[in-house]
């Protein structure tokens, strides 16, 4: 059977667009963070039972301590579908860190949030340009056993 629409090169299609944003965006963003002496961001989230949500977006300096967030805002990339074109928001810095954690989790884990749900950290290293996302996702197991009596 032959569908007239090919969702494999749909879904091709969108997976480089999402891969193009967030290559995007993580330069953008590391680029700001060297920019105010930030060695390394963490953005951690955790979420279960249909809601989650960013727990905290943490800077730190090259000597690991904590920084504060620069008050200034960025242009952040976004993109709806593959017959978009990319559009651009200006959002603060700490509103586009996580919009980078949420953008990651729905393109890599989508319902990260649901049922047990899971948590991690999203951690942009400024020196080695890259970004790392660290998915722990929740289940409920259930171990079976029958035995005769």
């Amino acid at each position: 059977m032959t569908d007239s629409h090919d969702w494999l090169a749909e879904h091709a299609a969108l997976t480089a667009l999402a891969e193009h944003r967030r290559r995007r965006n993580r330069d953008m963003l590391i680029a700001v963070l060297a920019e105010y002496g930030v060695a390394t961001a963490t953005i951690e989230f955790d979420g279960s039972g249909d809601e989650g949500q960013i727990e905290s977006v943490t800077l730190y300096n090259d000597a690991n301590e904590v920084v504060g967030m620069p008050a200034i805002t960025v242009s952040f990339t976004e993109t709806a579908s593959a017959t978009d074109e990319p559009a651009t928001t200006v959002e603060t810095l700490d509103q586009a860190l996580e919009r980078f954690a949420y953008d990651a989790l729905c393109d890599f884990h989508s319902g990260w949030q649901d049922n047990d749900g899971g948590y991690g950290t999203v951690t942009l290293c400024v020196a080695a340009k890259t970004a790392t996302l660290d998915f722990n996702g929740r289940y409920t197991a259930s171990d079976g056993y029958i035995h005769d009596l």
